[in-house]
Parts: structure tokens; C-alpha cells; sequence
């Protein structure tokens, strides 16, 4: 079976899943997680099932140690739902680097108009990942 993702077709037969200790970067100390991948053809889906949150201190967020195996060959943006940004969940997107770094965009509102900025979330309270969080792109 084939489906067709960005410009490549996608093999259903070949799985792969496994799972990586992430580090969020973002805080004085960043907390650490397990993230679970499976990935089917070249789609990957990434998830954790535990919430990986810590005490902000700059208004950025950024997931490292992403698997070389999961690690896209160029860049992918996802919508990302499922992140909590002061202590409230929130939705934004998460920019999936070919360096094995995720950088989160959180949304703001102005207006009429929806911006996901990378230095949208909250310099001090709790942020990170709730439970449940998953992303999905081709590598």
C-alpha cells in the first residue's frame, strides 16, 4: 500500500518504533522525558504519554536529542497541539530541524490575525509538553 506525503510515497510495510530520552531546552534546567516514535515508510509520528514540564525561564521552547532514525532530511513545520505554555495548554507548531532539534512556536492572537512565534511562550511559570503530546511529518 502507498499513500502520498510531501512529494514521496509512503510504504506501509516498512515500521520502525522505538524510544529516545528528549531534553526541553528553555529553563535554568531542562526536564527530560521519554519520547516514543513510530515511524511507516517516511511518516513519523512522535508522542508522550507523560507530561515532560519545567519552571520557565526564557520564551523560547525547544526539544533536543531527537533519534538520528526520526530526523528529517529537511526542515518540517507541524501544527502541535498540546503544550502548556504559564500553567495553561495552548497550541502553536514545532519546527522539525534536519539537525535533530524541534524548535515550538507558540500562537498568539492580534487582532484578526494568528502569529506562532518561537518566542511566544511566557519567560517564567510552568511550561512544556502535556500528556499526550504528539507530532506527526516525513523525513
Amino acid at each position: 500500500m502507498s499513500i502520498k506525503s510531501p512529494g514521496q510515497p509512503v510504504n506501509a510495510a516498512t515500521t520502525d518504533a522505538n524510544t529516545f530520552t528528549a531534553t526541553l531546552t528553555g529553563y535554568a534546567s531542562g526536564p527530560t522525558g521519554t519520547i516514543t516514535y513510530k515511524k511507516v515508510g517516511n511518516l513519523v509520528t512522535l508522542y508522550a504519554t507523560a507530561a515532560i514540564l519545567g519552571t520557565s525561564n526564557s520564551t523560547g521552547l525547544g526539544m533536543t536529542g531527537l533519534s538520528a532514525a526520526v530526523t528529517p532530511t529537511q526542515t518540517q513545520v507541524v501544527r502541535c497541539d498540546c503544550m502548556t505554555d504559564n500553567s495553561a495548554r495552548i497550541s502553536g507548531s514545532a519546527q522539525v530541524g534536519s539537525n535533530g532539534v524541534i524548535t515550538f512556536l507558540a500562537d498568539t492572537v492580534t487582532g484578526a490575525l494568528i502569529n506562532s512565534s518561537a518566542t511566544g511562550f511566557t519567560g517564567s511559570g510552568t511550561k512544556g509538553l502535556s500528556a499526550n503530546w504528539s507530532i506527526t511529518y516525513a523525513v
